[in-house]
């Protein structure tokens, strides 16, 4: 039983070398809200240029219903609560605190 999986893990390796990593020295997010796939990057768009010159990311879904609460979780990793899935109906100074 050992010889078979030696011989399965050693099929897995790559037939070749990994391309060299060029190193990253811009980052840009471009957000489009309420547009398909295919109508922003869809035959003929200028966008669909741009993503070709950079990494697309196709499989990328926001984790709220409203705006706000995908902005957030974009930028900082944290999930939606209450108030920023109702996109934060009601001003709370959260930088200001009295001592």
């Amino acid at each position: 039983m050992a010889s078979t999986v030696a011989i399965a893990v050693d099929s897995l390796q790559p037939c070749v070398e990994p391309a060299p990593k060029i190193p990253i020295k811009h980052v840009f997010l471009i957000v489009l809200e309420n547009k398909s796939y295919d109508r922003t990057f869809g035959t003929g768009s200028r966008l669909r240029t741009l993503a070709g010159q950079g990494v697309l990311l196709t499989n990328y879904w926001g984790i709220g219903h409203n705006t706000l609460d995908n902005y957030i979780a974009m930028i900082s990793g944290q999930a939606p609560n209450p108030v920023t899935q109702m996109g934060c109906p009601v001003f709370v100074d959260l930088g200001h605190r009295e001592r």
